[in-house]
């Protein structure tokens, strides 16, 4: 047995229960969305459920179809009755099919109607029937039409009102001039057109002035309709003035005004020349790229077209033919599902016969034509015929087939074709030896029913590649799209490598896709889908120095041969590297010296540069896949090694600045531990002793540090298609630096001298700007106490600890978003930057107790002081990453260093020898703050991981 839909229900919504009866009628308030579901019948197959649902809303006749509506069978029907069309009953029912279920009584559908108080919400006299206003100084003529237009609410549909007519007097009580019966209300309108006023004239004994009328509007059971305000006078006023128009007297009649062939652009047409969803299947997954009422269109505009339509009859004939039903009920499928649409019918007759017996001819070809669309439920008010007999042949005929030509009826109305710009879609693919397969499959494709007359919409799928050109006469395609990339492109790598790095440049290789129905895509001057294509090249490098021992540290885990050394390319770049780490370092600190240390740990720096592709390519949103053709490019240029090298010595100048703050904490004298065996191998170098000799306070440490960077670039498909450009780096320093150093001091020498670090500026943080401001006198007053009492205080500093991390840094170009893994969890992660905690901590100690009589003038004063200071403070870095057109990727480096800040707790009791024992202390008794070394903070040079400009290309 058959499945289909056993009966639709009301599902959500406000209804009055108490005026509905269940199962078959339900009375809905007004301007609110009323929700149906359907009821399928127990043998529905599921395969059935799933297919679109036609719901058929009609009048209550269940003859004239007033719209047809497509929807997923999942989804509500939803129906909002406004206030002006309330009072009608319509009928509603769904079928898979599309046609009506005729029975009378075990019927699919519901009768709806919606309900709310009869009102007259708006009345005007008219000149015509399209209600052109008379206007308040209109003043019409006895025997002349006028026309009465009621707004009404909660009657529509009503045939039987009745509307009297009064004249208005102002001193006695107002006549009744006239009773019209039986008037309609139609689509929430009365349009009553009157032309018999000419017996009003002797009614009202020949009046001598103008006469003002006005209408109440009386319902079947006797009452009269009132307004908002609760009047039930309307229409006020018609004004006759005392003339005379000849007019054949004839009753009033209803009228509705009828626009025909004018089509509201603003209303969505619906199409049966359509396509409901393109599905693309890639890597064997079937996805939608377009789906019908979800996806948004970009530059989505309707185009105005007009259908001229004919059907054909035999001699002297009106009848309709097979072939002219066939035309007909294509248009009339349209029609249903556009009830805005209306339409003109012109029948017409060969010159054969006499005219008058033509022109009947041809109005009754319009007619039958009119008569068959209105049996099969179009609204008879959207259609107008007239008939022009022969007077408008449309060839000159000598003979029957010319003849033929002639015979018959041309149907016509405007409506929309759809157009947009073209779907993209982004993916990965291969070179020629490893395309990407891509199935395009076009969901309820139907072209049957196009209403183009001339180059119609085909059920058709057209590939063009560059120049080549594929037509498939089918609704599925099956396309193998390659990347731009030749399969061997190694000679040629540079070229390809600076396309992705040039700001603003696409590698995608487009395809055009041609589909095309009424619906979506009408114009097939332009293609409906761009496939745009771009290259599976996965770009990688990878940069060691000094990590021997510590383990494999490659992009993804992805192990790959590696160049040992660095000192053949030295020479090349001995200038300019060590003149950008020279401007950070103390004055008159020695090039040479630098250099000769970095060429000594040449051999510890480990490279590599690959590329790889063809690859097996990994599905939208999911890990990248590196298994594919490898290409070493370490060979091909020495790019590579120069900006490896200057990766990893920007590196090194975090040292660099860190030697110099312990340098000058510990005078350059008597280091212990790492920094003595360090000085004893610089020592060795003769432009150090000189330097040792001239400025004994400056000494220089330089630990290698354990640095493994690998980075990679490359296209991937995010989950929801879209492709980006990924950048991403990871960074390892194990350590970057690592310090442990006991050293006595001078806390009086401290607080004389300065340091000299280049490029080091005051934190921009206004709390620490007013620390510093407060703490500044604080300073003077120590070192003046400290002098006047001739007070020498030792103390010692000790400072340890390491600074080492792991980040992962994936940049996003599409989105712009960072995403930063902090692999040891050792640092506060905000936005696109890494602040490590405070890894290298200095402190120290001061205790001591002085005694010392001196006189002031001519008191004596005898001085009890007890010094008790704490130091502390602390070095961190900031490591921030970012991706910017012109750099490409970078990350930089920022040393921030708390300063060394101290307390001073001592007391002061002064007695005099005249006055006697009087104690006073100078500091009130309270913990004095200093700054023994402000803080700062000293942007380090940027590593650019992906460089791409010109100058710095080899």
């Amino acid at each position: 047995m058959a499945g289909g839909i056993k009966k639709i229900h009301y599902a959500k919504g406000p209804i009055f229960k108490e005026k509905s009866i269940p199962n078959e009628m339900v009375v809905i308030a007004p301007d609110d969305f009323i929700l149906f579901s359907i009821e399928w019948l127990e043998t529905t197959l599921e395969k059935e459920k799933q297919r679109n649902v036609v719901w058929i809303w009609q009048e209550d006749n269940r003859k004239t179809i007033l719209k047809k509506t497509v929807l997923n069978s999942a989804m509500l029907y939803g129906i909002k009755i406004p206030k002006k069309l309330c009072g009608f009953t319509y009928f509603l029912e769904a079928s898979l099919s599309g046609n009506r279920n005729y029975s009378k009584k075990n019927y699919t559908g519901l009768y709806i109607r919606g309900y709310c108080p009869p009102r007259i919400t708006a009345s005007k006299w008219a000149v015509s029937s399209d209600g052109t206003p008379a206007g308040k100084q209109k003043q019409f003529a006895y025997g002349e039409r006028v026309y009465l237009n009621l707004d009404t609410e909660g009657i529509n549909g009503y045939k039987n009102l009745t509307i009297e007519l009064y004249a208005h007097k102002t001193l006695a009580p107002d006549p009744l001039t006239r009773t019209i019966v039986g008037v309609d209300v139609t689509d929430g309108e009365i349009n009553l057109e009157i032309n018999n006023t000419l017996i009003w004239y002797g009614k009202h004994l020949f009046p001598k002035e103008v006469m003002e009328f006005y209408v109440k509007v009386k319902l079947p059971n006797g009452k009269y309709i009132e307004d908002y305000n609760g009047d039930i006078i309307h229409a006020r006023y018609l004004r006759i003035k005392p003339q005379q128009v000849f007019q054949m007297p004839e009753p009033p009649k209803n009228s509705t005004a009828l626009k025909v062939g004018n089509n509201k652009t603003s209303l969505k047409n619906y199409h049966p020349c359509k396509l409901n969803k393109v599905q693309l299947t890639e890597t064997g997954e079937p996805f939608y790229i377009f789906e019908e009422g979800k996806t948004l269109l970009k530059k989505e505009h309707a185009t105005l077209k007009r259908v001229s339509q004919i059907v054909y009859f035999d001699y002297d004939q009106y009848h309709l033919r097979d072939d002219a039903r066939k035309t007909l009920d294509i248009l009339l499928d349209f029609l249903l599902y556009n009830p805005f649409l209306n339409m003109m019918l012109e029948g017409h007759a060969d010159d054969r016969g006499n005219l008058d017996y033509n022109q009947s001819l041809s109005e009754k070809r319009a007619n039958n034509v009119k008569n068959y669309l209105v049996q099969k439920g179009l609204k008879d008010e959207r259609i107008k015929t007239r008939g022009f007999g022969e007077a408008r042949n449309a060839i000159k005929a000598t003979n029957e087939t010319q003849h033929s030509k002639n015979r018959r009826t041309v149907i016509e109305f405007n409506y929309n074709e759809y157009d947009s710009n073209a779907i993209v879609y982004q993916t990965l693919a291969g070179s020629v030896l490893k395309p990407k397969n891509i199935t395009l499959t076009l969901i309820d494709h139907d072209t049957v029913k196009c209403l183009r007359k001339h180059d119609p919409h085909q059920k058709e799928i057209q590939i063009q590649n560059n120049k080549e050109k594929i037509l498939i006469k089918d609704s599925q395609a099956d396309i193998k799209v390659k990347s731009s990339v030749p399969p061997h492109f190694a000679s040629s790598y540079l070229f390809y490598l600076i396309e992705y790095l040039a700001p603003g440049v696409s590698l995608n290789h487009s395809y055009y896709i041609n589909f095309h129905t009424c619906a979506y895509f009408a114009d097939k001057t332009y293609p409906s889908l761009q496939m745009l294509v771009y290259p599976d090249l996965v770009w990688i490098a990878n940069l060691q120095y000094n990590f021997e021992g510590k383990g494999d540290y490659f992009f993804h885990n992805k192990k790959v041969e590696l160049e040992q050394g660095i000192k053949a390319v030295l020479d090349e770049f001995r200038n300019s590297l060590v003149g950008k780490i020279m401007s950070y370092l103390p004055t008159g600190f020695a090039q040479d010296l630098l250099f000769d240390y970095i060429e000594k740990q040449a051999e510890d720096y480990q490279y590599g540069a690959h590329v790889i592709h063809d690859r097996d390519i990994e599905k939208a949103g999911e890990v990248l896949v590196l298994k594919g053709t490898e290409v070493n490019l370490i060979t091909q240029t020495k790019y590579t090694k120069y900006a490896a090298a200057y990766a990893i010595y920007v590196m090194v100048l975090l040292t660099i600045v860190i030697e110099i703050i312990i340098i000058y904490l510990t005078r350059g004298r008597n280091l212990t531990g790492k920094a003595k065996k360090i000085q004893k191998v610089l020592r060795k170098i003769k432009a150090l002793e000189k330097i040792v000799e001239r400025k004994g306070d400056v000494d220089i440490e330089i630990i290698p540090p354990s640095i493994a960077i690998n980075a990679g670039m490359y296209y991937k498909q995010l989950a929801n298609r879209n492709m980006a450009m990924f950048y991403e780096v990871n960074v390892k320093a194990d350590p970057i630096v690592a310090v442990e150093i006991k050293k006595e001091f001078d806390l009086l020498d401290l607080l004389d001298k300065g340091i000299d670090i280049a490029k080091a500026k005051t934190p921009n943080d206004p709390q620490v700007q007013e620390q510093l401001k407060q703490n500044a006198p604080n300073n003077s007053k120590i070192k003046q106490y400290l002098n006047n009492a001739g007070l020498k205080v030792n103390g010692e500093i000790v400072v340890t600890g390491e600074i080492g991390f792991e980040h992962n840094v994936i940049v996003n170009t599409l989105t712009g978003e960072f995403t930063i893994l902090d692999q040891l969890g050792n640092g506060f992660v905000n936005k696109n930057e890494v602040l490590l905690k405070p890894q290298i901590k200095f402190d120290a100690k001061f205790k001591g107790e002085y005694k010392k009589d001196f006189d002031f003038e001519i008191l004596q004063a005898e001085i009890e002081a007890k010094l008790d200071v704490e130091l502390y403070g602390a070095i961190g870095l900031k490591i921030g990453y970012g991706y910017q057109k012109e750099k490409g990727l970078f990350l930089n480096q920022k040393l921030y260093f708390t300063g060394i800040k101290g307390i001073y707790k001592g007391s002061f009791k002064l007695t005099s020898k005249k006055l006697g024992k009087l104690e006073r202390e100078t500091n009130d008794g309270k913990p004095t703050p200093f700054t023994l070394l402000e803080p700062f903070e000293m942007e380090l040079m940027t590593i650019q991981l992906f460089n791409h400009n010109k100058n710095n290309k080899r």
